[in-house]
């Protein structure tokens, strides 16, 4: 988390409150690690096959995952855009959002 999503959460606590930003904070985080994952840039064993064409043969048993995981790179994504579509989602579904939380806990 850069200053500049410091900042933007900043703003969003002046017009959320603290409930509010939790919750967007919660949200924007969960939603860029499932969006992360969805999104990566090459399967296992795409990597595996690369890493025994650097070599010039396959890869051993247990080299090839070491080897495969050297040469993995993640794919950058900025935490702001999730934050603030998570911010989105509080503002348009918070009553409901509490509503549902209320029946839950009832």
């Amino acid at each position: 988390m850069g200053m500049g999503d410091v900042k933007m959460m900043l703003m969003v606590g002046a017009f959320l409150g603290i409930q509010g930003t939790f919750l967007a904070l919660l949200l924007g985080t969960l939603l860029g690690s499932i969006i992360g994952l969805l999104l990566r840039r090459r399967p296992l064993r795409q990597r595996l096959e690369v890493a025994g064409r650097r070599s010039g043969r396959p890869p051993r048993p247990g080299q090839g995952c070491r080897a495969a995981l050297g040469h993995l790179q993640p794919l950058p994504a900025p935490l702001g855009t999730f934050l603030g579509i998570a911010a989105l989602i509080v503002v348009f579904f918070n009553r409901w959002l509490d509503l549902q939380a209320y029946r839950f806990m009832r």
